[in-house]
């Protein structure tokens, strides 16, 4: 129990890391004379690339460890977009930030409930995903 435990922290604790690389490596581009539009992509780019193809690829996985491999992978990508998203709409709307973040966070949640929902329907109704 103790090793699930563990396990089930690591990526957690990958995103947590990935976020404070994520933001050191933006400053840095930026004080190298990249365009902070530029590194704000960039980091979206990293955050939404190497977790949908490594999610892609844990569908193939079939080993316990790999699985977890891969998803501290997906998870601590998907970290950059703190240097990306989060940090642009600071860039763009310092006074309204919190609100505009708080507002697509809210709308991200609301549609994993719906879609949560209506997956539960479309099982119970087929018997199946396909």
């Amino acid at each position: 129990l103790s090793k699930s435990a563990a396990l089930s922290a690591l990526p957690f604790v990958t995103m947590a890391l990935g976020s404070k690389v994520s933001g050191a490596a933006a400053g840095s581009l930026i004080k190298s004379g990249w365009r902070t539009f530029d590194v704000r992509r960039l980091m979206i780019a990293i955050s939404s690339a190497i977790p949908a193809a490594t999610l892609l690829l844990l569908s193939t996985i079939k080993d316990a460890n790999q699985a977890v491999a891969a998803l501290v992978v997906a998870l601590g990508a998907h970290s950059f977009s703190s240097a990306g998203f989060h940090a642009h709409l600071a860039d763009v709307a310092p006074s309204a930030s919190g609100k505009i973040l708080g507002f697509t966070n809210t709308v991200g949640v609301v549609v994993g409930i719906v879609a949560n929902v209506v997956t539960g329907k479309v099982l119970d109704a087929t018997g199946s995903f396909g």
